[in-house]
């Protein structure tokens, strides 16, 4: 049997905001699978990552989509819009103009991904 025919099929499923909820502790799960080498740093610890997660799901249209081969979950990437008013351009140097940097709750993309060591056998 050659390589490519032993590998499962991968697959994309998306969650919109209201689902996300039953798929926190499989984030999570990721997660800690990315990060194990690493959980005991301050910054990077499950319990900081899931205090960054819940307020992550706090800002609107939030969206997550979970890798799978076969049915083995294997990365995740989620994220949703700036809220409008946001604040983030002013932290660029130097700032952009007032007509780019204007939030309207829809524009900018804000998120983060993570791939478990089982996928990068499929992007590597």
């Amino acid at each position: 049997m050659d390589e490519a025919a032993a590998k499962p099929t991968l697959s994309l499923r998306r969650y919109p905001s209201a689902e996300i909820a039953a798929i926190r502790g499989l984030l999570e799960d990721i997660y800690a699978e990315v990060y194990s080498d690493r959980l005991r740093e301050r910054f990077l610890g499950i319990e900081q990552f899931r205090q960054r997660l819940a307020g992550h799901l706090s800002f609107p249209n939030w969206e997550a989509v979970v890798g799978y081969a076969g049915d083995q979950p294997i990365g995740y990437a989620y994220g949703g819009a700036r809220r409008a008013g946001s604040s983030f351009w002013n932290q660029i140097v130097p700032t952009p103009d007032d007509e780019y940097a204007r939030e309207t709750g829809q524009r900018t993309f804000h998120g983060h991904g993570k791939v478990g060591e089982y996928m990068r056998e499929y992007v590597v």
